[in-house]
């Protein structure tokens, strides 16, 4: 009984299968989309329901005598057009983006050196012994004169990268 309901099903299948016909879309001279059971005549792009594009040189070229709508250059400048100034906006946006990605970077490093500068005029503020590290790793000990110097260094950094914070 299950062969003969195989066979049964595969006989039905059969016959269906000479029925599917290709429907293909189009767009005519004047920018409406068509859609038919034959191909468009001349060397007008289309492509079938089922999303494959079918080359326009695969189509067979109009007779002579016959007067087909025919995409000409003006038909296809927009999309080229429209294409270009797609890429054009594309890369103002990433230019602007990275534009705003440099000024975020910035105001950053603009608050770190901030802190870095109040720090240091904080220290110069508290006064006791200070001292700078030499070029061979030995404590320098500042004086008084060293002291005022750095104090005063120490104000600008932080009118330099804090503003009027």
């Amino acid at each position: 009984m299950n062969k003969l309901s195989v066979l049964l099903c595969v006989a039905l299948l059969v016959p269906m299968q000479g029925q599917a016909a290709e429907v293909y879309k189009w767009k005519d001279a004047e920018g409406r989309v068509r859609y038919s059971d034959t191909p468009p005549a001349g060397k007008i792009p289309y492509e079938t329901l089922a999303g494959k594009k079918a080359a326009a040189a695969n189509v067979q070229a109009p007779d002579a005598g016959a007067s087909a709508p025919a995409v000409d250059a003006k038909a296809a400048k927009p999309v080229a057009d429209k294409e270009l100034d797609a890429r054009k906006r594309k890369a103002e946006a990433e230019n602007l983006q990275k534009k705003q990605q440099e000024k975020l970077d910035e105001q950053k490093v603009r608050e770190q050196n901030c802190v870095a500068a109040k720090s240091n005029l904080q220290n110069y503020k508290l006064g006791g012994r200070m001292y700078k590290i030499d070029e061979n790793g030995e404590r320098q000990y500042l004086d008084d004169k060293d002291i005022a110097a750095g104090l005063e260094k120490a104000n600008k950094e932080v009118e330099q990268w804090c503003g009027a914070q």
